[in-house]
């Protein structure tokens, strides 16, 4: 069985901030490709919908997971996407069909 946990978070930006998300959020992903057990943590703007973005990211280990979520660079993307979002982020653990 595969442990392997893939979030994807998708992220409403206020059109007036998006240039401030963006150049924010940037050294916080590379902080969280850093952290234990992260195999890839990824940001994508939704083609056609300038404040739309994906937050992609994969973890070999659901604790490492929450620890980073609880931990100082997580909570600096949740407090971001809170102050600079359109609308709350919405967050789904999605599975590998085939």
């Amino acid at each position: 069985m595969n442990n392997v946990v893939i979030f994807v978070s998708l992220i409403r930006i206020a059109p007036e901030h998006i240039t401030a998300f963006v150049e924010a959020i940037t050294p916080l992903l590379w902080s969280s490709r850093r952290a234990r057990n992260c195999l890839f943590f990824d940001l994508y703007r939704v083609c056609g919908d300038e404040g739309s973005f994906a937050l992609h990211e994969m973890w070999s280990v659901r604790e490492d997971r929450e620890r980073h979520l609880d931990g100082p660079i997580g909570k600096q993307i949740q407090a971001l996407t809170a102050d600079l979002g359109a609308e709350p982020a919405k967050v789904f653990e999605i599975e590998e069909v085939l």
